[in-house]
């Protein structure tokens, strides 16, 4: 998996050992950018269970390691986390299974009886994403309606909490530092951090809708078996440049049935393209595989538009079937 978080944390690095009050105030920004994605993320990806293929328990706790700070990071993020162990709750989701149960700076021992890793990492070792994500894998193929017990320490004290997790779409999420968000193969979201500094809860929803819809329609994997290619230049060009039009359409049209069944207004993509969304349209200087705007937004509404008052949720729309239809 691409370590979509370390620019984030290299960031964090830029800062002089010798100003801990300047790193705090940066985990304090990432922490408060994490929030803004968790709490979308779990309503997304629970709301729409039913339209996932593979699922995972979704706990509404986020869980970070030592090991992924950098090293002149790493008393700042024992400072806010605790870190008894190698692994800590980082933040919990409101209303979520774990509110109540888990809490930030929780030090992680075991889950359901197996122990988790015990080595802190070497004081000088870089910052990596491998303890985490692995952590997150070992969560993310758990039965995803199962109790979970998390043996942890709080304040010194060790204990045990269970709790029961929502079926939910396989799908992490983090805040990434490229210019553009991006979905991987493996289910990952990366939003990028312009997209928190620019729109509201409803723009990230809009965001985070898109990329999950590539994940659930399997984008980059029906593009490989079409042969298209995405370099610079040839990825602009005929049928490389319109298969991927479309698949960035089918994504528009999917997000608007995953924003609805997550409690948004059907409209609200259509709103975010013609309005807000605008910032995140290049205009002339679009890659000629990115739909325009007004493609985005005469797509969204046609898909809104199918969606009339009282529809149930969740709701399942025709389109859907596309994740198993060739491109071409």
């Amino acid at each position: 998996m691409k370590a979509v978080t370390i620019a984030a944390l290299a960031a964090l690095a830029a800062a002089s050992p010798a100003a801990p009050d300047s790193q705090q105030v940066a985990l304090a920004q990432l922490h408060a950018a994490d929030a803004r994605l968790a709490a979308v993320h779990f309503r997304l990806v629970t709301a729409n269970a039913d339209l996932c293929r593979t699922l995972m328990p979704v706990t509404g706790a986020r869980f970070n390691t030592l090991a992924q700070y950098a090293p002149v990071v790493r008393a700042a993020a024992r400072a806010r986390y605790g870190f008894a162990a190698p692994q800590a709750v980082q933040l919990v989701v409101p209303a979520s299974p774990a509110e109540g149960q888990l809490q930030s700076g929780d030090a992680v021992r075991a889950i359901n009886g197996v122990a988790e890793p015990a080595a802190m990492p070497a004081a000088d070792a870089p910052a990596s994403n491998a303890a985490r994500d692995a952590l997150r894998g070992r969560i993310a193929v758990l039965p995803p309606a199962t109790p979970i017990a998390f043996a942890i320490t709080r304040a010194g004290t060790p204990m045990t909490v269970s709790l029961t997790p929502r079926p939910g779409c396989r799908a992490e999420i983090e805040v990434t530092f490229d210019q553009d968000s991006y979905s991987l193969e493996d289910g990952t979201l990366a939003i990028s951090a312009d997209v928190l500094r620019r729109f509201d809860e409803n723009g990230v929803a809009v965001v985070i809708a898109h990329e999950l819809a590539h994940v659930i329609l399997r984008t980059q994997a029906r593009l490989d078996a079409a042969g298209v290619k995405t370099g610079m230049f040839v990825g602009e060009l005929g049928r490389n440049a319109r298969l991927r039009k479309q698949g960035e359409l089918e994504a528009d049209r999917l997000a608007v049935a995953l924003l609805y069944n997550a409690g948004y207004p059907p409209g609200l993509a259509a709103e975010f393209f013609a309005g807000p969304g605008k910032a995140i349209d290049y205009g002339l200087l679009r890659d000629r595989g990115t739909p325009s705007r007004s493609e985005r937004v005469a797509a969204t509404r046609a898909e809104a538009a199918l969606i009339t008052p009282g529809t149930p949720r969740p709701y399942l729309p025709a389109m859907l079937a596309a994740r198993d239809q060739k491109m071409e």
